[in-house]
């Protein structure tokens, strides 16, 4: 018989250690922590416990451990301290190169090399021909297989005319059937809405997909005669069945993010484009359905109001789509779907969110952006409402849930990819690494300082104030966050790179001609 231990306060009562482990494990991170702090029995078993301190030390690096995984739980551990170390130092444990100048992708697009004015690797689509034109791209974040492709149809001949129809469709492709139809669709395209685009006026198209859920956001691009904007549209599919869920329609709907598999979050401008608001909205199941039927807004967070005479001219949410896992082989840039030799994957929940907020003023436009949990957000939504509630929520003001739940900073949009955002700062050579994994923050401690020969990292927990032309006083904020700043990127925007791309455990520098890949873990 394996060893016991006595759990409450009665020594009598014992139960085997091996049993308490395995109920342990089924905890999360943080609760083990509670745990061995209000009762030292379980500090015990935590402390010397392999299986629960690998556990603990998944979530401090914000992976997932992967069961199918062929290493030992000793080789695990030893990986994910390599890891680690990796990123604290910013030395990548490996470093592969090829020299491309186009990327072929095998859903039927190819990622051409940026050009010398452009900052990011874009995807251009092979087929624009006939009736079809690709505009948007998405990729599921809980399904490496799935992917939508968003079509804008009509008559290129059109295109010329002052007036002319189009229709807005996404097909549902999956990668291992090279692009193919998804085999668990009903339909594999979803039709969205026939649009009749004149006197110049486009529409631009922005999709995600999550679990179930496909949703498409149509966005003017230019005002109708009497300087009036279209409306904007939030349509929400089922895509498996193609099935409508909801349409949301409003002159102020920027953006939108999933939250969870019930939540997102959509940005609204204020008519007097004065400030804008975080609504957050539930996607509810009928009794006895299993799959979403409709939408009800929840709750209203409230953003900064900019000074006066200043305008929000736009907020949208980052990271836009990007290739997840790319393996170069023999010149091609592949998506990598094979996850069953890694002892780790990257976890999915509470992935930080970067907003961006473009400002006019007089002296022009300028950008104001910040950092926020999902967890944060959805905290705020109350329990189902009552009849008499109904779905109207007054917002909650700014200063009552924004200052210590955010991270702002000057500029525009950073590489995010889960809990690790790379930024490029004014300073030269100035890319940082910041992490807002919070069970990291919490390790390390406040006032946490470290320093080698590569790279300096410290934990942020001090309030930054950030400013633009449209809000001169600045905003303060304090969510805590690691920072990791290199002493010297020889691999960076700085020298050889034009862009640079962090992904789940390497960052990808892209040149004129070259791909490099940087692996950390």
């Amino acid at each position: 018989m394996g060893a016991s231990c006595s759990i409450a306060n009665d020594p009598v009562i014992t139960y085997p250690v091996e049993l308490v482990v395995n109920i342990l494990s089924n905890l999360t991170a943080s609760d083990l922590v509670s745990c061995r702090r209000v009762n030292h029995h379980f500090k015990g078993i935590i402390d010397s416990s392999q299986e629960l301190q690998y556990h603990i030390d998944t979530a401090v690096a914000g992976v997932v451990d992967n069961p199918n995984s062929p290493l030992s739980l000793l080789e695990r551990k030893d990986a994910l301290a390599r890891r680690q170390q990796a990123w604290d130092t910013l030395q990548p444990l490996r470093t592969t190169s090829d020299i491309v100048i186009k990327y072929p992708l095998n859903v039927g697009m190819e990622a051409k090399r940026p050009e010398l004015v452009e900052t990011r690797l874009h995807i251009s689509p092979l087929r624009e021909e006939g009736h079809y034109r690709i505009v948007q791209l998405a990729a599921c974040p809980d399904n490496t297989d799935l992917v939508a492709v968003g079509m804008r149809c009509g008559d290129p001949a059109s295109l010329s005319r002052r007036c002319s129809s189009h229709s807005f469709q996404v097909d549902i492709l999956y990668f291992s059937g090279a692009g193919g139809e998804h085999p668990w669709t009903r339909r594999s395209t979803v039709h969205v809405k026939d649009v009749l685009e004149k006197d110049g006026v486009t529409w631009e198209m922005n999709i995600g997909i999550h679990t179930d859920i496909l949703a498409v956001h149509l966005r003017p691009t230019s005002k109708l005669g009497g300087d009036q904007w279209p409306e904007r549209e939030l349509w929400v599919f089922d895509w498996k069945t193609g099935e409508e869920i909801a349409c949301l329609k409003g002159k102020g709907i920027e953006a939108f993010r999933f939250l969870s598999n019930s939540f997102m979050v959509l940005v609204n401008i204020t008519p007097s484009e004065s400030t804008a608001t975080l609504e957050l909205f539930s996607i509810s199941v009928t009794n006895g359905n299993l799959r979403p039927t409709s939408m009800m807004r929840m709750a209203t967070l409230r953003l900064p109001f900019v000074d006066n005479g200043c305008r929000i001219a736009r907020v949208d949410f980052y990271p836009p789509f990007r290739v997840k896992n790319p393996v170069v082989h023999e010149g091609r840039l592949l998506y990598d779907t094979s996850i069953d030799a890694k002892p780790f994957t990257k976890a999915q929940s509470d992935n930080i969110i970067f907003v961006n907020i473009n400002i006019g003023s007089r002296r022009g436009y300028d950008n104001l952006s910040f950092f926020v949990h999902p967890s944060t957000l959805l905290r705020h939504i109350p329990g189902p409402p009552s009849r008499s509630q109904g779905n109207m929520w007054d917002p909650i003001p700014w200063e009552v849930w924004g200052p210590t739940a955010t991270r702002w900073f000057e500029g525009g949009g950073p590489i995010t990819c889960g809990h690790h955002s790379l930024l490029k700062q004014r300073y030269p050579g100035g890319w940082e690494i910041w992490d807002f994994n919070p069970y990291r923050v919490r390790r390390l401690g406040k006032g946490f300082v470290v320093e080698n020969e590569t790279a300096r990292l410290t934990v942020e927990t001090e309030p930054s104030c950030a400013r633009s032309d449209g809000i001169e006083k600045g905003i303060r904020s304090s969510l805590p966050f690691v920072k990791v700043v290199p002493k010297k990127w020889d691999y960076t925007y700085a020298g050889l790179y034009e862009d640079i791309v962090i992904g789940e455990k390497h960052l990808v520098g892209t040149g004129q001609y070259v791909v490099e890949k940087l692996y950390f873990g």
